[in-house]
């Protein structure tokens, strides 16, 4: 009787103590998922992005540069030049360097939309699809 009463109290204390609140369930949930330590990494692509995605509304600047050597090029009939050096005029032909330089500034105007379905895309594939309160730190900008 004695034992069965000392138990009965110890399996009453080790119940009580067994006992585990709901945040410090889900702190152990946080510590020892993997894919919840791996959330950061989410938003942090996410928000990368996004910030991607709306630098389409940027100017687009591109700089070109060619140079070019030729070991031929085209040259005028020996008789037609020597009209010309005749007439007073002096044409040498093509040169054997030719340069090229060219900038191009693109800037959008009007996009259809394109840009922000992709950020709300993006935004809304980003979420996994554990419940919301674990994953608190993807935030998505309302636009």
């Amino acid at each position: 009787m004695k034992y069965t009463l000392l138990s009965i109290a110890l399996l009453c204390a080790t119940a009580c103590l067994a006992q585990v609140s709901l945040e410090a369930c889900q702190r152990q949930a946080q510590h020892n998922f993997p894919l919840i330590k791996r959330r950061a990494l989410y938003a942090q692509s996410t928000a990368l992005t996004i910030a991607n995605l709306k630098k389409g509304w940027l100017p687009q600047v591109q700089a070109t540069a060619q140079a070019t050597m030729q070991n031929r090029v085209a040259e005028l009939p020996s008789e037609l030049n020597g009209m010309l050096t005749a007439m007073g005029r002096d044409l040498r032909g093509l040169a054997k360097e030719q340069y090229r330089v060219g900038v191009d500034v693109n800037q959008m105007l009007w996009d259809g939309g394109r840009i922000g379905a992709q950020s709300k895309w993006h935004c809304y594939n980003s979420k996994p699809t554990r419940p919301k309160q674990m994953f608190r730190s993807i935030k998505c900008a309302k636009e």
